[in-house]
This record gives C-alpha cells, sequence and structure tokens, in this order.
C-alpha cells in the first residue's frame, strides 16, 4: 500500500479505516495491521494520517499504533 505512495512521490497520506463497518471486517484486526504496515514502512513517506469514523474507531486505531510502537 505504502509503495505505491512513494512511486508517486508523495509525503503524505491519509489511510481510511475501510472494510470495518457495513462489511464487517473486524475493527481490531483492520487497526493492528494497518499499524503494522505504518510502522515499518521504510519509504520517503513522512506523514499518514490513519482516519476513523468516530470515537470508537480512534481509540482502536490508537492503542494498535501504540502496541505496534
Amino acid at each position: 500500500m505504502l509503495a505505491t505512495v512513494d512511486d508517486l512521490g508523495a509525503e503524505r497520506v491519509a489511510i481510511p479505516a475501510i472494510s470495518t463497518g457495513v462489511y464487517g471486517f473486524p475493527e481490531e484486526r483492520a487497526a493492528a495491521i494497518a499499524a503494522a504496515v505504518v510502522i515499518g514502512h521504510e519509504g520517503p513517506v513522512r506523514e499518514v494520517l490513519l482516519v476513523a469514523f468516530d470515537d470508537r474507531a480512534a481509540a482502536v486505531l490508537q492503542e494498535a499504533v501504540d502496541r505496534a510502537s
């Protein structure tokens, strides 16, 4: 995912928490995957904004980032 951003030469990207609503993908799992990908990325992307749609999703994302750091 972030390799494409690197290829485009972008320094910043926003990634929404997709598929966790209507499609039912587990929020915790999606957040853990997103956090691992972002923290493990070693490219020129300088800023990644993980976008949550409500306070609960924001807390789940924050917890996943904290665990992965």
